[in-house]
């Protein structure tokens, strides 16, 4: 469905350094730390301004989201977000429309097996159709999540499929190969702009997110992330949500981070 590209046929054009210390890059997790609240799929709204700020002061932000390619590079656009996108949790990374790195593995087959046995439980994403290497899913009784994903990583288990992993969002869970992951992702986008790990900020609310905090750069929670988050974050922001990441941002062009 989608062309990947060799990193050497993109041209990297020249783009202004930051004045603000030795970060360049921000890699922001989207759902819980974009949006209004940790359950709204809304764009918190002075998170656009936001990120024009940043990007105008010579700041890459980079979308990672387990939201499929298409939809993940149409809200870049949308929001002015400068940087490649790190779709499907890692999965895949594209720059100026085009895939620079995909998983060398889908979990296709395996979501669909998951799928048929636990189809009392989920409701597969509509983006499924959209997606190459990580499937998501809509878990009906959210209240029973934990069970849920117990049972389904029993079920891989006992298939000998533990090259398969399951993360959970909170908006839905998802079914990838063991290799990939936000960080995968982000490394991938660094090596695209050529930047070091160190000039990485990472910014995130759920659980799926500690993915990001393996990245050798400054972690960021918002106020209202998992308690496991806050505890793994080098700062942990006092505003929630979308309204975190501007406070990051504001933060940031005043030179306090």
């Amino acid at each position: 469905m989608f062309k990947s590209v060799p990193i050497r046929q993109i041209k990297l054009e020249a783009w202004p350094m930051t004045m603000y210390g030795k970060h360049k890059l921000i890699a922001t997790d989207v759902d819980g730390t974009l949006t209004v609240d940790r359950v709204s799929h809304r764009i918190y709204p002075k998170v656009i301004d936001a990120i024009e700020k940043l990007t105008s002061e010579g700041f890459f932000v980079v979308l990672v989201s387990g939201n499929s390619y298409p939809v993940l590079n149409g809200l870049a656009k949308y929001l002015g977000a400068n940087g490649p996108t790190v779709a499907e949790n890692g999965c895949i990374v594209a720059w100026r429309d085009k895939i620079m790195y995909q998983c060398p593995r889908t979990a296709r087959d395996i979501a669909f097996l998951v799928e048929r046995e636990f189809k009392e439980h989920l409701i597969p994403s509509w983006q499924n159709i959209y997606r190459l290497h990580d499937y998501a899913y809509i878990i009906k009784d959210s209240k029973n999540a934990k069970k849920v994903i117990r049972m389904i990583e029993d079920f891989l288990r006992s298939k000998h499929l533990e090259d398969f992993k399951i993360t959970y969002s909170g908006y839905a869970l998802h079914i990838l190969p063991v290799e990939c992951g936000k960080d995968i992702g982000v490394r991938e986008a660094c090596k695209i702009l050529n930047i070091p790990e160190k000039e990485v900020i990472v910014i995130g609310d759920g659980i799926n997110d500690l993915e990001l905090f393996n990245i050798n750069g400054l972690r960021i929670a918002v106020s209202n992330a998992d308690e496991e988050v806050k505890r793994k974050a080098d700062i942990v922001l006092e505003k929630p949500s979308g309204e975190g990441f501007v406070e990051l941002a504001e933060k940031l062009l005043k030179g306090l981070i």
